[in-house]
């Protein structure tokens, strides 16, 4: 709700100015994206309890992030304009803090729960196919709630009604707690450093320079990056592009469909995929696929919002491997690092390819204000009259635009750069000694004990 919401809440509801609104997101991004080295360097250094070394972290930073969630959506409209810029920074670095003390040993959890690679790209997929759900629901419930049809100067346009936003994320914060907490009690990680490791000084600046001279890595933070700030920079637009350009911000309910379908469709074959054709390979060439559909988006007059949803749904399509198995690239990262260095340091990895994607996640929500700023200096959208069909055109193409480049800069660093194919990451596993690992837990936990002499679940 955050990342779809916060754009229209604070500009559209508060009143917030476009650039105020910008500098504000990009200085606390890159300021929290510090933070996540800090995090997955205590993670890798703290003695875990009981072998456990990221489930901790979620269960006590649960309780933060779910009240930070809540109270970031306090209604200041009517507060003097400086006050509502101290609640809004005040109330997004809370929050923000207390989703990186979360975030971080979550993303690494994976990486512990499993040695298997397939398993590692079911729990990849299942996770994506978690957070895509709870955002579809979000995304068909939100609209139908906080869009409204009102006549405004004799002009029929699609309002959004902000005061609802506290009640929604007080409900959400209760249920964001709840999925955490039995997160906790229901994973097992069984994939431990060894004892060798362990007593190894720990130096992140060594660990730093490793990050970024690694190929994979490279590749696969470049492809991240352009995401963030191209892709998923870009949904801030499609709220405007239903609520301006089709004149109906309760459309936006529908427009979830065109991410669910590709992944119910994808979904029961990505184990049989990944083993034929490898991971990186189904997360580059099908991208071309995408890349032709918004071009097409972008030279052609679309009025019907369902042909839209449609076009978005076959890009989605041609893309939505890199979703499901985006997680599951990273494991294999983590590996190759491990292999390279002798050191399975996955929470600082992780912590810096979450410092990385905090900043570039900075940059997209910025970018899309500031773009709106400069393009289209005469579009207030706090003011209904500036709403004309001009500048409606000229939201909808800039929402095309911005994935468009993203993925052409994600399909050259995922084919030429992000080296780690299905060859590759199957003499990994001979390495590591998980050749022998099977399709279940059991059989991931014999290979481990053959390898080290003992069992750990």
């Amino acid at each position: 709700m955050i990342s779809g919401y916060l754009f229209i809440f604070f500009t559209q509801f508060i009143g917030i100015n476009p650039l105020h609104f910008a500098t504000i997101i990009l200085l606390v991004k890159i300021w929290d994206g510090i933070n996540d080295p800090i995090i997955g360097a205590l993670c890798d250094r703290i003695a875990p309890k009981n072998g456990d070394k990221f489930r901790p972290w979620i269960f006590w930073g649960s309780f933060s992030l779910a009240i930070s969630g809540v109270i970031i959506f306090i209604n200041t409209s009517e507060f003097p304009y400086g006050a509502k810029l101290a609640v809004f920074v005040v109330g997004y670095l809370v929050w923000d803090v207390c989703y990186t003390i979360v975030n971080v040993p979550y993303g690494s959890l994976n990486s512990n729960i499993t040695a298997d690679p397939i398993e590692r790209s079911q729990l990849s997929t299942f996770r994506s196919f978690g957070g895509v759900f709870g955002g579809i629901i979000l995304g068909i419930v939100i609209p139908l709630l906080v869009f409204k049809k009102e006549t405004i100067d004799g002009t029929q346009v699609s309002t959004f009604q902000g005061d609802k936003m506290f009640f929604l994320a007080a409900v959400l914060g209760v249920l964001s707690l709840i999925c955490f907490q039995l997160l906790y009690r229901w994973t097992i990680e069984r994939v431990h450093s060894n004892a060798a490791q362990e007593n190894v000084k720990f130096n992140y600046f060594r660990t730093l320079k490793e990050f970024f001279t690694s190929r994979p890595l490279l590749g696969r933070i470049l492809a991240s990056v352009s995401v963030f700030v191209f892709i998923m920079g870009s949904q801030q637009l499609g709220q405007l592009v239903f609520q301006l350009y089709f004149g109906n911000g309760q459309l936006a309910a529908l427009s979830g469909v065109a991410t669910v379908i590709p992944m119910l469709a994808m979904g029961p074959f990505i184990k049989h995929l990944v083993k034929r054709f490898g991971k990186k390979e189904l997360c580059s060439y099908p991208l071309l696929g995408s890349i032709l559909i918004y071009i097409l988006m972008l030279i052609l007059p679309i009025k019907s919002p369902i042909i839209w949803i449609l076009m978005l749904m076959l890009a989605n399509t041609c893309s939505i491997m890199l979703t499901m198995l985006g997680w599951a690239l990273m494991t294999d990262c983590i590996d190759a690092q491990e292999i390279k260095t002798g050191r399975r340091e996955e929470g600082s990895i992780y912590a810096t390819f979450t410092m990385c994607n905090k900043m570039a996640q900075g940059f997209g929500a910025a970018l899309v204000p500031a773009m709106i700023a400069f393009v289209i200096p005469g579009l207030d959208l706090k003011n209904t009259a500036t709403w004309t069909t001009e500048y409606a055109t000229s939201v909808k193409n800039l929402s095309v635009i911005m994935p468009l480049v993203g993925l052409i800069i994600v399909f050259i660093s995922m084919t030429y750069i992000y080296n780690l194919d299905k060859k590759t990451v199957a003499s990994m596993q001979e390495q590591l000694g998980r050749v022998d690992v099977k399709d279940n837990v059991a059989s991931a936990l014999d290979s481990i004990a053959a390898t080290t002499g003992r069992r750990e679940e």
